[in-house]
């Protein structure tokens, strides 16, 4: 009876291993069999792209180094001491895992749009064209790097 259970569970792991990865390389796998590959290379010369790349590089360098800076240390600290409170902060830390993005996206708004604002002298940037489209991508790569980093 034993055997059969490990057999079935092994089965199980396998097939559930197989969805995961499936999952992950079926959307890499439909763009490179939509597009031709010369085509994406094409399009790495239009500034709309190379903004997009400059931006994820940005992103990702700024969202490294916070969690290098401050939760390296916040980790350490939370896996070596023990402290009343210590699973609340641990359950408030965590909450992002199991948060849907929409939900974390309006809370990180709620939170810091009066500070982004401030930042830019307290003028709401409409992003439609004209004088305040620059305030309003600088507005847009800030939240963007914030909710990388969350």
């Amino acid at each position: 009876m034993s055997r059969v259970r490990d057999g079935a569970f092994g089965v199980g792991i396998f097939v559930a291993t197989v969805v995961v990865v499936g999952f992950f390389v079926l959307p890499i796998v439909a763009i490179f069999a939509r597009v031709p590959l010369h085509l994406l290379i094409d399009q790495l010369d239009d500034p709309i792209v190379l903004d997009a790349l400059e931006l994820t590089a940005i992103t990702n360098v700024i969202a490294l180094a916070v969690i290098l800076v401050v939760g390296t240390p916040a980790a350490y600290f939370l896996g070596t001491r023990r402290f009343r409170g210590r699973a609340l902060v641990i359950t408030l830390i965590e909450l992002p895992l199991v948060l849907p993005p929409t939900v974390a996206g309006i809370g990180l708004l709620a939170a810091f749009a009066d500070v982004l604002l401030a930042a830019k002298g307290g003028q709401r940037a409409e992003g439609r064209g004209g004088e305040h489209e620059g305030e309003a991508a600088h507005g847009r790569a800030l939240g963007y790097h914030a909710g990388s980093v969350w």
